[in-house]
């Protein structure tokens, strides 16, 4: 099995983004891109893996509502192994993984793997944090399904 796809979250010099890019109406980056009739694994984190601003950018990890448009997915894996353990056991109890999903909460330090087929049709659509700050601020991107 291939490594999944890696999307972070994060702010970078004050602004809310996705693996370093912010929104464009029309852009779409070679890792985003996809084939139809295939199933893929991608793994949302709550951070920069040390491509940032270091300590500040720890200071700046908030909770980011992960909402993919076109399809629902399923989770299959949620580390919380760099998540502050006392923030996880006060919120634990609120998650649920089971079942198809559109959205989840991707807390800071976490890392989320969704399972996604990319079935019924071709195009381009929005994966973007739902809080509306965020969103409007860039942490939007277009994913696109090709033929």
């Amino acid at each position: 099995m291939m490594p999944p796809n890696q999307f972070h979250f994060y702010n970078e010099r004050m602004n809310w983004v996705i693996n370093g890019e912010t929104f464009e109406m029309d852009e779409v980056a070679d890792w985003e891109k996809v084939k139809l009739n295939t199933t893929e694994v991608w793994q949302f984190i709550n951070g920069d893996n040390g491509r940032g601003m270091g300590m500040m950018q720890d200071m700046m990890q908030l909770p980011h509502p992960a909402h993919i448009h076109g399809l629902q997915f399923q989770i299959f894996e949620r580390d919380i192994s760099e998540m502050d353990a006392d923030v996880w056991n006060s919120v634990k109890d609120g998650f649920i993984d089971q079942g198809w999903q559109d959205t989840f909460l991707l807390m800071p330090g976490m890392k989320v793997k969704v399972v996604m087929s990319f079935r019924d049709f071709t195009g381009k659509y929005i994966y973007h944090c739902h809080n509306l700050e965020h969103e409007d601020m860039g942490m939007m991107r277009n994913y696109e399904v090709l033929p």
